[in-house]
């Protein structure tokens, strides 16, 4: 298992920026490849995810820290998947949002390719919302 970590930076108040990622119904308008996502109840979640051309169903869990401004999440079975997501303020309505995968694919540029297009994706449906 292995670790892949990108941030960005948001021009907006991290309990901003914060309250919209937690939004279980944002989480498609910003994670690369989620097409659906749903509560189920308690950290329960329905997804569907476009993997390589295919659409997957499937379950996983979230926790949002808001104290600590912290996303956990992953999906049960044997690849372990999971990461965590972080808003750290910066400065006067700046925020610092980094995402870390532990994942068994480290070594596919996919992974950095879909961290990168995730934080891009935050920060221009955060930038959105503010308008």
């Amino acid at each position: 298992m292995g670790t892949r970590q990108a941030s960005t930076t948001v021009y907006a108040d991290p309990d901003v920026v914060f309250d919209y990622l937690s939004d279980v119904s944002h989480l498609p308008r910003y994670f690369h490849s989620m097409t659906r996502a749903q509560a189920e109840g308690g950290n329960k979640v329905e997804v569907e995810a476009d993997l390589d051309g295919k659409e997957v169903t499937g379950e996983a869990w979230l926790e949002a820290d808001r104290d600590q401004r912290t996303l956990r999440w992953g999906s049960p079975g044997p690849s372990d998947y999971h990461g965590e997501l972080s808003v750290a303020e910066a400065d006067n309505r700046t925020s610092v949002v980094t995402v870390t995968l532990h994942t068994e694919r480290t070594d596919d540029p996919a992974i950095d390719a879909g961290l990168a297009e995730t934080l891009s994706n935050i920060a221009t449906e955060v930038r959105a919302q503010e308008k």
